[in-house]
């Protein structure tokens, strides 16, 4: 894995004393590795270096921070992605509520034409979060021809 964050997880001893007993690396993984560019999933495809999504070679437009969220769940798979890591991760140094993430996560069941009853793609788990449980295969491809105004922002 290229540039991951190193955070550290520290150990307790038993009982009420809060002395590390010891303090170990962790990986976590970047959500826009260079070396994955683009996900495939039904007839969706999502390129990250150019942050945009496809259907059937069509651009599927989406708001920013849907597709952050839509990036992280992919990233995070097949995990439950909490609420909280959802929030802190797309809105960093802002202040916002779970119906700001309800809305967001509407808006991109929206774009992937997904129904509220369906969960072809994206699961909530009451309480905890969001899974997304589609079949996804990781490559290197993206789309040819880029829609005018945006080929001038190419890979």
């Amino acid at each position: 894995m290229k540039n991951p964050e190193i955070r550290y997880i520290l150990h307790r001893t038993r009982g009420n004393s809060k002395t590390p007993l010891a303090v170990e690396p962790r990986m976590h993984k970047n959500p826009f590795p260079l070396d994955r560019r683009s996900f495939r999933f039904g007839p969706f495809l999502v390129d990250l270096r150019r942050r945009l999504l496809w259907k059937d070679g069509a651009l599927v437009p989406l708001t920013p921070r849907a597709f952050e969220i839509l990036a992280t769940l992919l990233d995070r798979r097949p995990d439950v992605v909490t609420k909280d890591e959802l929030i802190e991760r797309i809105w960093p140094d802002t202040a916002v509520g779970e119906n700001t993430l309800t809305r967001h996560i509407s808006t991109l069941r929206k774009a992937l034409e997904e129904r509220p009853d369906q969960h072809e793609y994206i699961v909530t788990v009451p309480g905890h979060g969001y899974q997304f449980v589609a079949e996804v295969v990781e490559s290197d491809e993206h789309p040819q021809t880029l829609p005018p105004g945006l080929a001038a922002h190419g890979p």
